[in-house]
């Protein structure tokens, strides 16, 4: 199991890049609500339409968006 992650490591850090927003962002963000273990269920009334606005940073990766009535 070692011998295959440290395989597979160096292409997904190529891959990878850290992300952070500050307040005034605009985001998009996907929902996918479970109900249940491992059951997923697909929803259009919470896919995202557009970007959200990002209202304050609370921690390193929680954010608050304003998100429509």
């Amino acid at each position: 199991m070692k011998t295959s992650h440290n395989k597979h490591k160096p292409y997904a850090d190529k891959r990878r890049k850290p992300l952070e927003f500050t307040a005034r962002d605009h985001v998009f963000f996907s929902v996918t609500p479970t109900k249940g273990v491992g059951r997923a269920i697909i929803s259009r009334k919470l896919s995202p339409k557009g970007p959200y606005h990002i209202m304050r940073k609370i921690s390193l990766v929680a954010y608050e968006i304003a998100l429509p009535p």
